[in-house]
C-alpha cells in the first residue's frame, strides 16, 4: 500500500465521522424544533385566552381612572 493511499483513507474516514456528526446535530435540532413547535401549538389557546382577559381589564381599569377602591374590586381578576 503506498503511503499517499493510506492518508486518503484518513481524509475519508474524518470526512465520514464529520458527516455522521452533523447527521446527528441535525435530528437533534429537528426534534427540538418538534417538541417547540407542540410547545407553542398547546400554548397558542391560552395565550388567546389571556389576550381576550387582558383586553377586558384594561377597558375596567381604564374607565375607573386608579381609583383604589374600585381597583380592588377587580383584584380578583388578576393572577
Amino acid at each position: 500500500m503506498d503511503p499517499s493511499s493510506a492518508g486518503d483513507d484518513c481524509k475519508n474516514n474524518d470526512h465520514i465521522n464529520n458527516l455522521i456528526v452533523a447527521k446527528k446535530s441535525l435530528k437533534l435540532s429537528l426534534e427540538k424544533s418538534k417538541f417547540l413547535g407542540l410547545a407553542l401549538e398547546k400554548a397558542g389557546p391560552r395565550l388567546d385566552h389571556i389576550r381576550r382577559r387582558l383586553s377586558s381589564l384594561e377597558a375596567v381599569v381604564r374607565s375607573i381612572r386608579a381609583d383604589k377602591d374600585a381597583l380592588a374590586a377587580v383584584r380578583g381578576h388578576i393572577n
